[in-house]
This record gives structure tokens, C-alpha cells and sequence, in this order.
């Protein structure tokens, strides 16, 4: 009886800990149209874009570590934080949404402040504001 208990007791902290790996958190905020923030744990917050015949899926325009987003018009800009950069890089991006069909045509990035500027100039971008912001990683 007593190798019994043991033997389930040993099964219940396994399936536990097996089961808790499934319940990572994952939310998602619209920028527009099927643009979204995606914030998933172990993938940090990425700016991502639905697929028509996904089902619910996505793919990934820009990847993790974006801490601030906005859009104007048909772009969306963003600032990232560069991964394991301690010196505080940002990258910024600019997403074409006209442009961007498949395989990421349309994304400008990672870009210097100088160069984001320079683009926003070049695509007559009326005002850049970064309106959703979340917590630097």
C-alpha cells in the first residue's frame, strides 16, 4: 500500500509540473487592422500579423523586445530594445501595411534614430506618436 502512494504521489508531481509548462501567459493588443502586440512569456512582446487562413495564427513581423508602438495612416512604427544589449540600443521599425503581403515585404528595421527619421520623412509620415508602450525586458 505504502509503494502505492508513493508510485501516485510520484505520478501527481510529475503530470503537475509537465502541466504547468502548457499555462503560459499570452496577450495580445490591436494596432490596427490584423496587426496586433503579442506579449507571450517565454517570446517576449512582439508585433505580429494575423493569417487569413490560420485559424487564430500568426506570424511574426517584428520580433521580440518591442517595448513601444504607434501608427499613422497605413504604417506602424516601433522602437525595440536590442536582445541582450546592455549599452540600451533601440532599434526602431516602420511596417508598410499596404506593402506588407508576405515574407515581411514592407518592414523597414532595425533602424537608427537618424535613419527612422530620415524614413518618416521620405514616406511624408504626418506625426509619429508611440502611444502603446509596455515594460522594457
Amino acid at each position: 500500500m505504502r509503494k502505492l502512494k508513493r508510485l501516485l504521489l510520484t505520478f501527481i508531481s510529475i503530470s503537475t509540473i509537465i502541466s504547468c509548462a502548457w499555462f503560459e501567459q499570452n496577450e495580445n493588443e490591436k494596432i490596427v487592422g490584423s496587426y496586433s502586440i503579442s506579449q507571450i512569456d517565454s517570446q517576449g512582446t512582439n508585433v505580429t500579423k494575423g493569417v487569413k487562413e490560420g485559424g487564430g495564427s500568426y506570424t511574426v513581423v517584428i520580433n521580440p523586445d518591442v517595448y513601444s508602438v504607434g501608427h499613422s495612416g497605413k504604417f506602424i512604427f516601433a522602437k525595440q530594445r536590442e536582445r541582450f544589449s546592455y549599452d540600451g540600443v533601440t532599434n526602431y521599425y516602420i511596417v508598410d501595411t499596404i506593402k506588407n503581403v508576405n515574407d515581411n515585404k514592407g518592414v523597414y528595421g532595425p533602424l537608427s534614430k537618424i535613419k527612422f527619421d530620415s524614413l518618416v520623412t521620405r514616406f511624408k509620415i504626418p506625426k509619429v506618436v508611440f502611444d502603446m508602450n509596455y515594460p522594457k525586458k
